[in-house]
């Protein structure tokens, strides 16, 4: 039986332990300090981060998930026979969704159709409050899919965008 599989990346500030409770899969973004790239949240936490901002004197630069890695994790769980929520941060504040939706674009039609996109228009807190709405408890997803973005409410409901080719 295909489950229903939610994706989000590191913005969305959600504990390991929330996430692991509620099998929520994370896609780091990255930290870059001057040539030196680090996966976010899986390569520094927080606090290593202000201390590199401390002892470079330096603010650290951001990039978006790639292409690819959204193609990897999407394929991963698709060969499971799943269907895919991705909710990340927004898409006016990064590139990430706009590469989300290009990796789905790569993929066959029966893949594309599986994988829904969710754009949080926000980040951090916001985006993890909207995905806990998702789950009324550890588990709770499951399809059908239209069910789990009706949790959502309304708002996020006219977000949910159905990728179908033409």
């Amino acid at each position: 039986m295909s489950k229903v599989i939610v994706i989000t990346d590191s913005t969305c500030d959600l504990s390991k332990e929330i996430l692991q409770e509620r099998d929520i899969k994370l896609l780091p973004l990255k930290v870059c300090f001057n040539t030196t790239e680090y996966r976010d949240v899986l390569d520094i936490n927080p606090k290593q981060l202000f201390e590199k901002v401390e002892q470079l004197n330096v603010l650290p630069k951001s990039a978006a998930a790639t292409i690819d890695e959204f193609i990897n994790i999407f394929e991963k769980y698709l060969e499971e026979d799943n269907e895919i929520i991705y909710m990340g941060i927004g898409s006016k504040l990064s590139s990430s969704y706009q590469n989300a939706h290009i990796a789905i674009s790569s993929l066959d039609d029966d893949k594309a159709n599986r994988i829904h996109l969710i754009d949080s228009d926000n980040l951090s807190t916001g985006i993890g409050l909207q995905l806990l709405k998702i789950y009324t408890k550890p588990g709770a997803v499951q399809t059908p899919l239209t069910t789990v973005c009706g949790a959502i409410g309304q708002d996020f409901m006219k977000k949910c965008h159905w990728l179908l080719k033409s």
